[in-house]
């Protein structure tokens, strides 16, 4: 098991500002209203499931697990269609 995380791998601070996806786009919201207030972050978190999967591809991996609610990880998130678009399986947890 290799531990990664696509979206410190992009450099998004711990804890990062909430997102939402929108479109298929990821936005920075309001932590109170969830309401979209910041820049947009579709590249960044792009960036970072590219370099998560370049880590599992060369790692040899076959399965990846995610957590479920991320915008990053979800199965529907930017690395989890990335990880399935290259025939790694995509398991969410928690």
């Amino acid at each position: 098991m290799i531990p990664v995380c696509p979206e410190t791998l992009a450099g998004l601070p711990v804890p990062r500002p909430p997102v939402k996806s929108r479109k298929g786009r990821i936005f920075e919201t309001d932590p109170e209203t969830r309401q979209t207030i910041g820049c947009e972050l579709t590249e960044v978190f792009q960036a970072g499931a590219s370099k998560a999967l370049r880590i599992a591809i060369e790692a040899g991996a076959a399965k990846a697990f995610f957590f479920k609610l991320s915008p990053s990880c979800a199965p529907t998130g930017v690395a989890g269609k990335m990880f399935k678009a290259a025939g790694i399986e995509v398991l969410p947890i928690y």
